[in-house]
């Protein structure tokens, strides 16, 4: 039984995290230079994306780095209005992960998305 094979369990489909980035417009390289100071690489991001599953501690880095990102994306008048996402709303696998939970973010994000 291989690691990448699906009954192991740790590959869980693209996430709600690679919806988010495209939503809002954050390419991976814009993740790894955000999170330099974190030590993010481009393979994590990547295996984030696709539903490779991480720590408890790699969802939360994962996570600072995008609310970071797009509140410095926001105008300052939409900053307040931005509700954070958690680790849980970017991870299936996450506890307490609801898959019927609607981006509370959506309305802010540009308008191309």
């Amino acid at each position: 039984m291989s690691e990448t094979d699906p009954s192991t369990g740790r590959d869980h489909g693209p996430q709600p995290l690679d919806v988010v980035m495209q939503r809002w417009e954050l390419s991976n390289a814009a993740l790894v230079a955000a999170g330099a100071e974190e030590q993010l690489t481009h393979k994590q991001v990547q295996r984030a994306r696709k539903g490779r599953q991480l720590t408890l501690r790699m969802m939360m880095k994962l996570t600072r780095i995008i609310n970071e990102l797009i509140a410095s994306k926001l105008a300052e008048e939409d900053r307040g209005a931005f509700s954070p996402y958690l680790h849980r709303d970017l991870f299936t696998y996450a506890k307490g992960h609801d898959p019927g939970r609607a981006d509370p973010n959506a309305a802010l994000a540009p308008a191309g998305s």
